[in-house]
Formats: structure tokens, sequence, C-alpha cells
């Protein structure tokens, strides 16, 4: 019914692709993020935003 849709969008996780890894997590745990060309992405590790910042292109690339 109405009441089960309610609940079900109120706990609705936003999920994001970290572009490195691949791996999809929470995007409300406050991961690592970076902006590059006006988008923000999300990252499952330091280490993985890291590697992004240091080449954007080269993973961009891969998930376009």
């Amino acid at each position: 019914g109405i009441r089960q849709v309610a609940v079900a969008e109120a706990t609705q996780v936003w999920q994001a692709r970290d572009p490195v890894c691949g791996a999809v997590g929470p995007v409300d745990q406050a991961p690592p993020q970076a902006e590059y060309g006006g988008s923000v992405y999300h990252f499952c590790s330091q280490r993985c935003r890291e590697l992004f910042e240091q080449n954007p292109e080269k993973y961009l690339s891969t998930i376009s």
C-alpha cells in the first residue's frame, strides 16, 4: 500500500560506483570524493581517490 512505498522511499540508499576499482557503496557514509569536470565522484578508499586525481581521464574512459 501507500505506507509501504513511503517507507521504501525513505530508506532508499543512493549507491555510487568507484571509477577506479568498480566497487559499489553507499554515498551517505561520507566516503572519499573528488570533483572533476563539474561532477562529483565517490571512492571506496582514499587510495582510489588519489589514483583518480593523478589521472582522471584514464578512469573515466573505462566507465563511459
